[in-house]
């Protein structure tokens, strides 16, 4: 192929086999990399599925789940003003219980227990200002 002269006679045999030969080859290995292709797809799938048990794993597993109501109960209580605060806050920093954007009511948005707790620990809702 590395000229334009016709192929030398003992060349002729190799390439009227490439011809009669190549279609089956390359069928072949069509096939195979259809294969090959869904092999990966299968195993991409099930990486994911082995990824996304491994997350819920770590999260039923996480250190968090085993804090009692009464833990939180205190954090949480430490996340919102009493009315000793107030008086020492700047002005540029207003308390405002009613402020869904701060606690206690991000609190309630962050999971179905946390809502719970939060909604169940009168002293986050006792002081209104």
């Amino acid at each position: 192929l590395r000229q334009n002269g016709p192929p030398l006679d003992a060349e002729k045999p190799a390439l009227l086999a490439a011809i009669t030969d190549g279609p089956a080859r390359l069928a072949d290995l069509e096939k195979m990399i259809a294969e090959a292709q869904q092999a990966l797809e299968g195993l991409l799938c099930e990486r994911e599925l082995v990824k996304a048990q491994l997350a819920d794993a770590k999260t039923l597993l996480h250190p968090i789940r085993s804090l009692s109501d009464e833990i939180f109960q205190e954090i949480f209580s430490w996340c919102v003003y009493k009315w000793g605060d107030i008086r020492t806050l700047p002005r540029a920093r207003s308390a405002d219980s009613l402020d869904p954007q701060r606690p206690p009511w991000t609190l309630t948005r962050v999971s179905r227990r946390w809502r719970e707790i939060a909604l169940s620990s009168p002293r986050l809702w006792s002081t209104v200002i």
